[in-house]
Order: C-alpha cells, then structure tokens, then sequence
C-alpha cells in the first residue's frame, strides 16, 4: 500500500493539472485514505466522527495539489514508508482540526485531555496537546498574515456565490441541486448541513446521489478554483 500510495503521489506531480487523469489519480488516492496505517480514529460518541472524516477527505480534495508541490523533493525521492508517513501526518492533521471544528459547533467539549486515537500503534495520545503543538510548530502565523487570509476568505467566499460554472453544475432531475447551492449548505453554512437533510431540503429520496454529485463534479470544480487563490 506504501507503494501505491507513492505511484500515485508522483504521478500526481507530473500530471497536467484540471486533466482527468488529475482526478483520477486523486479519486485513486482518496480511496487509499481510510486504509492506511496510521489514520486517527475517534470514539467519543459527543460527535460524527464520520463526517468530521468526509470533510478531511474534501479537505485533501482540496490541498492535495499543494501538498504534493510543498513535498516534492521527498515524494520522489524518499522511500515509500516515509512518503505514507508524511501524507498520513498531513491528513491527520486536517482530520484533527475537523473533529475540534465539530466540538465547537456542537458546543461540546471532548471527553477528555487523554482522548482515545488509534494510530498505528493503537495507543492513547494526549489529542489536545498534539493539535496545539502541531499549531505551534508548523502552523503559527503572524496577525498580519491572519488578516491576509480573512481577505482571502472573503474573496473565495464572494466566488463561490457568485461562479456560474457551479450553478451549472447540476442534477439532471433536480436544477436547484447544484454545486453553488451544495456549497451554500454544505461549506458556507455553520455547522454544516448534513446529507441525509440535504436530501431532504432538495426532496430527493437517496441522499446519496447528491453525496455522489458532490464527489464526481463538485469537488473538482472546487478544486480548480481553489488553484485560482494559491497565490492570490
């Protein structure tokens, strides 16, 4: 699995961006996630872990192009095992700030400072001191920056409302089931809608044709666009 997960990320870096074969090969890997050693579970029954996982996997959706270009060097040249280790730290680490996102909308705290996550060793991590030492690590930034990044929300926020390529987007049955308006309930909302009510809002009888809409054409455009705000 190490070395598939490998294949994929370099095949990745060398493939044409907004191509099909880019989302094939980020389909491919999205896939490998909830297999791969090392992926932090949750079992406080406070929270969906499910969800806070599904908007992870939307998170890398998003970030993978990012990530592979930050860690190009060790992508193609480091061994399989330490390339599954870097992509799985990263993923946990969205993962993470999923689950707390969770917490905070729900208005919950968690069980405790000694919360149970399997990773690959299935043993108990201090989960409330890892996230805040990860912050202050890797992702400490200056005000100045916060505000930059508060500008750049406010402008993707503005896209996302207005891009007529997502209203496009659609269910063929369902016109007003379309990616401006999954975005609205599933991204912009807080806390997010969930499918099953999503289904309802739209009466269509299986939320998980919508869910499938959302992978298959939604993320993708998201994806595009997301490019468009890496250097904005």
């Amino acid at each position: 699995m190490d070395e598939h997960l490998q294949q994929l990320l370099q095949a990745l870096s060398k493939t044409e961006q907004r191509s099909r074969d880019e989302r094939q090969i980020i389909g491919k890997i999205l896939k490998l996630i909830p297999n791969l050693p090392g992926i932090c579970r949750n079992y406080d029954p406070k929270i969906n872990y499910e969800d806070a996982f599904n908007r992870a996997i939307e998170g890398v959706w998003l970030g993978i192009r990012k990530f592979v270009q930050v860690s190009i060097t060790r992508i193609l040249n480091a061994n399989a095992e330490i390339n599954r280790r870097s992509f799985v730290a990263w993923f946990n680490r969205i993962l993470k700030n999923k689950i707390f996102d969770l917490y905070r909308q729900h208005k919950k705290q968690p069980l405790s400072l000694d919360i149970q996550i399997a990773e690959e060793s299935d043993t108990h991590l201090n989960f409330l001191t890892y996230d805040i030492n990860i912050t202050s690590i890797e992702q400490l930034i200056t005000e100045e920056e916060i505000i930059q990044n508060k500008e750049k929300e406010k402008r993707i926020k503005s896209f996302l409302e207005q891009d007529e390529e997502l209203l496009k987007c659609k269910l063929k049955n369902n016109p007003q089931c379309n990616c401006q308006a999954l975005i609205k309930l599933r991204m912009l909302k807080q806390p997010p809608e969930i499918w099953q009510e999503i289904g309802k809002y739209f009466q269509i009888a299986s939320w998980k044709t919508i869910e499938s809409h959302w992978r298959r054409k939604c993320l993708p455009l998201l994806n595009q666009i997301s490019l468009l705000f890496y250097e904005a």
